[in-house]
């Protein structure tokens, strides 16, 4: 899904609870889903989010089909 995307994109970021549990997902900009974010620590994100706070992902490296990014406060 992010294919044509680079080093320096900026990813939205919200919590998808369609699942059995709660995962963050990334959209781009026009609003197309890129997936989901798992690190250390994710959910303490969810609970910001879910308190009003806005995130956004910073694509960082990209590796073949692995795409890292820093998430921060908006």
């Amino acid at each position: 899904m992010l294919g044509g995307s680079k080093i320096g994109d900026i990813l939205s970021v919200s919590v998808d609870r369609t699942g059995r549990s709660p995962v963050l997902a990334v959209k781009t900009i026009a609003g197309i889903a890129a997936g989901s974010l798992t690190f250390n620590g994710y959910l303490s994100i969810i609970k910001c989010i879910d308190s009003g706070a806005v995130f956004v992902a910073t694509i960082t490296n990209i590796s073949g089909g692995v795409y890292q990014v820093t998430v921060d406060p908006q």
